[in-house]
């Protein structure tokens, strides 16, 4: 088995935790690739599905139930053969664009765009609730056939990024609002009081 996917959880949780945490507003897309082979868009497909359970893995843990982290370890023994090979695939597609100097550095800027892609604050729990019962269901699947699966999941995942927050609806986030309080240390000009 590769290393990284020995990792399980916190397999790339660096690369996540420095990521920006950010809104998304339309549902995310798929990272762009230059000319790929079938075998080449299998693995893309493939590393995109691990990369949403990571996320989910290391935001979803707010509610146990969802099983997040549980669920994305077992598919990473369950489907270690398959997400290996995507792995070195993914590798050789971009050491056969950018050569051996370049590859592993565009293949870790797609790594990175992958891993934002499903960073969410304001779908946080629409993102988790679907990548929860894709986790599950992942766990179902023969062996072999994690690349028709993504292909048939990715695109709920992707729709569960949308925020649906009701513009009519306030939400009271119970702040109080306190009037400015001026400076003591300051007169009216702005000028420090030699007092203070």
């Amino acid at each position: 088995m590769h290393p990284l996917l020995r990792t399980g959880v916190l397999g790339l949780a660096v690369m996540a935790l420095v990521a920006p945490t950010a809104s998304v507003s339309v549902a995310a897309a798929e990272v762009a690739m230059r000319s790929m082979t079938p075998a080449e868009e299998a693995a893309n497909r493939i590393w995109t599905l691990r990369a949403a359970l990571n996320v989910a893995a290391l935001q979803c843990q707010f509610s146990p139930a969802l099983r997040t982290v549980g669920q994305y370890n077992d598919m990473l023994r369950h489907h270690s053969i398959e997400l290996g090979a995507a792995f070195k695939t993914l590798g050789a597609h971009f050491m056969r664009h950018d050569g051996k100097r370049g590859g592993q550095s565009g293949l870790d800027r797609y790594t990175t765009r992958v891993y934002n892609g499903f960073s969410t604050l304001d779908a946080q729990r629409t993102f988790c609730a679907a990548t929860s019962r894709a986790g599950a269901d992942v766990l179902q699947i023969r062996q072999g056939t994690l690349a028709g699966f993504a292909a048939a999941r990715l695109p709920e995942i992707r729709a569960s990024l949308v925020a649906t927050v009701n513009p009519q609806a306030r939400v009271d986030m119970g702040w109080v609002i306190v009037p400015p309080i001026p400076n003591p240390c300051l007169d009216a000009k702005g000028k420090r009081i030699k007092r203070c």
